[in-house]
C-alpha cells in the first residue's frame, strides 16, 4: 500500500465524503448569511469562519492520538494546529467587521500570518529538544489566546498602506517559514507517514490562501481558489486527525485485548500451580499421619493394618509423583472403585478421622487420579466442616452410572454461599478453606464425563454426590470430555 494510504478499516472514503459534505454546507450558510462575504477578502475571510473552527476540532482529535500514543509530535502538532487555528479564526472576524480591508490595502494580516508561521517553527525546533512543559492543549490555548490579541492589536494599530514589493515579500517569507514547518512534521518519525505527509500538506493549504487572499492584484477567480484550498486543507486536516485517533485507539485496543489474554493464561497458570498445591497438601498430610503411625506410634499395628498403610502409601507417593511431574493415569480406562476409594479412605482414618466404607465391588469408567482427587477434596471437606459422628462413603449403580455420596452430621452449608458452592473462591465467612477444592472437584468430574452435585434432601449435614461412567459406558460418548 503507498505510503500515503490510510488503511480502510481505520479511515475509508466515505468518512472523507461526509466532513467535505458538511465543510460544505457550512460554508454554504455562511457566505448566504454573511453580506461582507460578498467583497474579495471577506470571501476568503468567512471561509475561515468554517474552517478554522473546525481546524481547532483536529486538534483535539490529535490530541487524543496524544494521549494514548505518547508520539511527541502529536503533542507539538495539538499545540501547533491552535495556534494555526486561533489568531486566524480572529482574523476572519476582523476582516469581516471591516470590509474595506481589500486586497493590497492592509498588511497587518500578512504580519499575523507571519507570527503564526514563526511560533509554529519555535514549537517545532521545541519538539527537537525535548519540550512538553505543559499539556500541549492548554499551551495552544496560551499562545492562541495571546496571537489572537496581538492580531487585534495589529488590526488597530499597524499602518493601513505598505508597499507591494514589501507585501509580495513579506508573503513569500510566511510561505517559506510554513514550508519549513511542513518540512519538519514530514521529517519527524513519531507518526504514521501516511498521516505526516496529510498534516504537512494540510499546514501548507491552510497558510498559503491566507497570503495570496490579500496579494495585491488577486482576482475574484484568485479568491475561489483560495476558498478552495482553504476547504481541501480543512477537510484533509480534519479527516487525518480522525484517522490518527481511531489508529491509536485500535493500538490500545488491540494492547489491553492481548494483556487480557495473558492475565488469562497467567491466572489460569495460577489456578492450576494452587489446585496441584491443594491436592499435593491433603496427600502428603496422609502419607505423613500412616509413617508416624507405623514407625512411632505408641501401639504397635496389626501385621493386615500395618499392610494396608503401606500400600496406601506407595499408591500416594506414585499419585503425588504423578501430580509434581503434571502427568496422569490414563483417561477412561476401566478401574475397580474398591481400590481407589480404600487408599483414601485408609489416609484418611491414619490421620485420625473417622470414615466409613463399605466395599461395593463396582468398576468405573474415567481417570483414577482423578477419581481420587475427587473424592480427596470431599474427604477433606468433610473433615473440615463435618460432625463428629464422622463421614460415610457410599456407592451405588444406576442406569449407566455409578454414584459416590459422601456425606457427613455436619450443620451443612451456609445459605449465603451454597448457590455458588462449586465457584472458585466460594467459602463462608468463617471458613478456614480456601474455596477452590470444590471447584476443581467438579471440573475434573466433568472432564471425564460425570458430575459432582449437592445433595439438596432435607436430611441433616451434607451430601456430596459424584457420578461417574459405569464399566460398560461407551467410549465415543465421552470421547469429547476427555480431550
Amino acid at each position: 500500500m503507498p505510503a500515503w494510504r490510510i488503511s480502510r478499516d481505520i479511515w475509508g472514503w466515505s468518512g472523507t465524503a461526509l466532513v467535505l459534505v458538511v465543510v460544505a454546507a457550512a460554508h454554504a450558510v455562511v457566505l448566504l448569511l454573511t453580506p461582507q462575504a460578498r467583497s474579495l477578502s471577506g470571501a476568503v475571510a468567512a471561509s475561515g469562519l468554517v474552517v478554522f473552527p473546525i481546524v481547532l476540532g483536529a486538534s483535539v482529535f490529535i490530541y487524543l492520538h496524544w494521549r494514548l500514543s505518547g508520539a511527541d509530535l502529536a503533542a507539538g502538532l495539538t499545540t501547533g494546529l491552535i495556534v494555526l487555528a486561533l489568531p486566524n479564526l480572529t482574523q476572519s472576524a476582523l476582516v469581516l467587521d471591516r470590509p474595506a480591508v481589500e486586497p493590497g490595502s492592509a498588511w497587518w494580516p500578512l504580519a499575523t500570518q507571519l507570527t503564526v508561521a514563526v511560533c509554529l517553527l519555535a514549537i517545532a525546533v521545541a519538539m527537537e529538544h525535548g519540550w512538553v512543559p505543559l499539556d500541549p492543549l492548554g499551551l495552544g490555548v496560551l499562545a492562541g489566546v495571546g496571537l489572537s490579541v496581538l492580531t487585534v492589536v495589529l488590526s488597530r494599530f499597524a499602518p493601513r498602506v505598505a508597499e507591494p514589493l514589501a507585501m509580495v515579500g513579506l508573503g513569500l517569507l510566511v510561505v517559506l517559514v510554513v514550508v519549513g514547518v511542513a518540512a519538519f512534521v514530514l521529517t519527524t518519525p513519531t507518526l504514521p507517514l501516511w498521516g505526516r505527509l496529510r498534516l504537512s500538506l494540510g499546514i501548507l493549504l491552510l497558510t498559503v490562501p491566507q497570503v495570496t487572499a490579500y496579494a495585491p492584484g488577486v482576482t475574484p477567480v484568485g479568491v475561489t481558489l483560495d476558498m478552495l484550498v482553504l476547504v481541501a486543507g480543512c477537510v484533509l486536516l480534519c479527516c487525518t486527525s480522525i484517522a490518527l485517533a481511531r489508529l491509536s485507539m485500535q493500538e490500545r485496543r488491540t494492547s489491553l485485548e492481548a494483556l487480557h489474554e495473558r492475565l488469562a493464561v497467567a491466572e489460569e497458570s495460577v489456578r492450576r500451580d494452587r489446585a496441584r498445591l491443594h491436592e499435593i497438601g491433603a496427600t502428603v498430610a496422609g502419607i505423613a499421619s500412616a509413617t508416624r503411625l507405623i514407625q512411632g506410634g505408641p501401639v504397635v499395628l496389626p501385621m493386615q493394618r500395618r499392610s494396608a498403610l503401606e500400600h496406601m502409601m506407595e499408591a500416594e507417593v506414585a499419585r503425588l509423583e504423578r501430580i509434581m511431574l503434571q502427568e496422569t493415569a490414563v483417561r477412561h480406562r476401566v478401574f475397580s472403585l474398591d481400590e481407589t476409594v480404600e487408599q483414601l479412605v485408609i489416609s484418611q482414618q491414619a490421620q485420625g478421622r473417622a470414615v466409613t466404607w463399605t466395599p461395593s465391588g463396582l468398576s468405573v469408567r474415567g481417570c483414577s487420579d482423578d477419581v481420587a482427587e475427587i473424592l480427596h477434596v470431599l474427604l477433606e471437606n468433610a473433615a473440615m466442616h463435618g460432625g463428629a459422628a464422622g463421614v460415610a462413603v457410599e456407592a451405588h449403580h444406576g442406569d449407566g452410572v455409578v454414584e459416590v455420596a459422601v456425606s457427613d452430621d455436619g450443620p451443612g452449608i451456609d445459605p449465603e454461599v451454597r448457590h455458588q458452592i462449586f465457584e472458585w473462591g466460594a467459602h463462608a465467612p468463617a471458613s478456614r478453606g480456601q474455596g477452590i477444592g470444590l471447584h476443581i472437584a467438579r471440573d475434573l468430574a466433568e472432564r471425564q464425563g460425570g458430575y459432582l452435585l449437592l445433595d439438596n434432601s432435607p436430611q441433616p449435614g451434607t451430601t456430596f454426590v459424584l457420578g461417574l461412567l459405569d464399566e460398560v459406558a461407551q467410549n465415543d460418548a465421552v470421547s469429547d470430555v476427555a480431550g
